[in-house]
C-alpha cells in the first residue's frame, strides 16, 4: 500500500516518461500567486515610499512591516512552485533516486514553507506596532530561515533527479552492452 506523498512523489509501476502530471499545473499556479503577493507588496512599498516623503512616518512602517512579509512569502510561493514542477520531474521518471535526497526534500520543503508562512503571520502583529524590534527580529528570523530550508529542499530535490538520471544511465549502459 503506498502512502498519499509516495502517490506524489514516486511513479506508478509501468509509468511511462511522457505521463503528463498535474505537478507542471499546480506548480504555474503557485507561481502566478507567488508572483501575484510579489507585486502587491511592491505596490505596498511605492505607497509606503510616497507616505515616507510625505510625514507619514508610522503608516509607512506598518506599510513596510506586512509587506515585508508578503514580499518573502511571495518568494517562498514561488520556490514551492519551483520545487513541485520538480516533483512532477520525479514522478515520471521510473527510476530510483539517492536515498538522502528521497528522504529529505519532501520534509524540508514543508518546514521551509511553514517558516516562511509563520514569518508572514509574524510580520502582519508588527505592522500594528512597526517599532517592536523583538517582532521585526523574529520575522526576518523566520522568514529567512524559511528562505534557506527552501533552498535546501530544491537542492536536493535536484539531487534527486541527478541521482535517477545517472542510475538510469548507468542502466542503459548496461542493457546495451
Amino acid at each position: 500500500m503506498t502512502t498519499r506523498l509516495e502517490r506524489l512523489t514516486r511513479p506508478l509501476p509501468g509509468t511511462s516518461v511522457s505521463v503528463r502530471t498535474a505537478h507542471r499545473r499546480v506548480g504555474y499556479t503557485l507561481a502566478a500567486l507567488g508572483l501575484a503577493a510579489a507585486m502587491v507588496s511592491g505596490v505596498a512599498n511605492l505607497v509606503a515610499a510616497g507616505q515616507i516623503g510625505g510625514g507619514e512616518g508610522g503608516a509607512s512602517a506598518g506599510n513596510l512591516a506586512w509587506s515585508f512579509g508578503l514580499n518573502t512569502a511571495a518568494f517562498g510561493t514561488i520556490k514551492l512552485a519551483i520545487a513541485t514542477v520538480l516533483a512532477g520531474i520525479l514522478v515520471r521518471q521510473p527510476l530510483p533516486i539517492h536515498r538522502m535526497a528521497k528522504r529529505l526534500w519532501a520534509p524540508i520543503l514543508v518546514m521551509g514553507y511553514m517558516a516562511v508562512i509563520v514569518g508572514f503571520f509574524i510580520s502582519l502583529a508588527l505592522s500594528g506596532d512597526p517599532a517592536d524590534v523583538a517582532l521585526e527580529s523574529w520575522t526576518q528570523g523566520f522568514q529567512f530561515l524559511g528562505e534557506g530550508l527552501l533552498l535546501a529542499g530544491i537542492s536536493f530535490l535536484l539531487g534527486a533527479i541527478l541521482a535517477s538520471l545517472r542510475e538510469g544511465g548507468g542502466e542503459v549502459q548496461k542493457d546495451s552492452g
